[in-house]
């Protein structure tokens, strides 16, 4: 019943090294990635940059993500002091990537 989801690394992987990693910040992650999901985003990041959202999408959902800007910031505002758009497109391999 997966075989067209992406795969989802641990969330605790997505915080850069040498910042704190809680169980707060985890929660938070957790949820902007549902919100976004629920806004129609299939293959996305939330990693923690400076206490910010850095949100990574593939290059398909880049237009929407403009177009959808106001809902994006009303679901991930509650839950991060500032939120990113990374306009690199998050790669399809990712298992090369450093954080």
């Amino acid at each position: 019943f997966t075989w067209d989801k992406p795969a989802y690394a641990c969330l605790a992987t997505r915080v850069y090294s040498g910042t704190p990693l809680d169980a707060d910040t985890l929660k938070r992650m957790e949820r902007g990635e549902t919100a976004l999901r629920e806004l129609g985003f299939t293959d996305l990041r939330i990693r923690v940059f400076h206490h910010a959202a850095r949100v990574q999408l593939r290059q398909a959902e880049m237009e929407q993500a403009l177009r959808k800007r106001g809902e994006i910031l009303t679901a991930l505002k509650p839950l991060f002091p500032a939120v990113l758009l990374d306009m690199e497109a998050r790669p399809e391999d990712e298992s090369f990537r450093l954080l």
